[in-house]
């Protein structure tokens, strides 16, 4: 208990947005800056939410981005293993082209079901979040996004498994990575407590989702 209290204290979440600040800056054009600095460097506007997940085998957890509201992502294995295994870590993404962000974000960004998100630029769209999966509805479709995915993107590092280690990053276009236990056997499940920084949604975005929801109907 104390633990997570001290993760959820004040103290720590300003030092957690002092670091994160220039990233969760740089998502937005030069423009949009500096109307948004004295939001995004006031912790009064960000929560530290704390969840533990158990995942048994044959889960997979396809390539996605992370939520469009979270800045920073930790997660803290638990786990008795000392020795590091790579099948049940965390896999990260790298772009093959300088299109494929670009391409990835319009094509599976949670409101690709909207024609006018797809016709929006990139730069609109600076916490949009994105699973490969997204508005597949069939394994056909599924396996083609995979595909997709595989030819525009590369596994470039894998944080493997191990007690008392934490994998994070800072939340962005590119920060595709998955978790894949479809092949891996299993004498426990796979244990991790996520902390996340997240940022607050401000009144006009809170406005925007409730209009996409109860007026259009659409997912938020």
């Amino acid at each position: 208990m104390q633990f997570l209290e001290a993760l959820r204290s004040p103290s720590m979440k300003e030092q957690l947005v002092q670091v994160c600040y220039p990233h969760a800056v740089s998502r937005y054009p030069l423009w949009m800056q500096p109307m948004l600095r004295n939001r995004l460097r006031n912790p009064n506007n960000y929560e530290v939410n704390i969840a533990f997940n158990s995942s048994t085998e044959h889960r997979y957890l396809p390539p996605h981005s992370d939520n469009s509201y979270k800045v920073l992502a930790l997660v803290f294995y638990v786990t008795r293993f000392t020795d590091e295994s790579f099948g049940l870590g965390t896999h990260f993404f790298s772009p093959r082209n300088k299109t494929a962000v670009r391409d990835a974000v319009k094509r599976f960004n949670r409101l690709a079901d909207s024609s006018l998100v797809r016709k929006l630029p990139l730069w609109l769209l600076p916490m949009t979040s994105c699973n490969i999966h997204n508005d597949s509805r069939n394994d056909r479709e599924r396996h083609d996004a995979d595909i997709w995915f595989q030819s525009n993107f590369c596994q470039d590092f894998t944080i493997g498994y191990k007690g008392n280690r934490m994998a994070g990053f800072i939340k962005s276009h590119g920060s595709f990575h998955a978790v894949d236990l479809r092949d891996v056997a299993l004498d426990e499940p796979r244990r991790t407590l996520l902390i996340n920084l997240n940022l607050k949604h401000s009144v006009y975005v809170r406005f925007g989702q409730s209009f996409r929801s109860r007026v259009l109907r659409k997912s938020t």
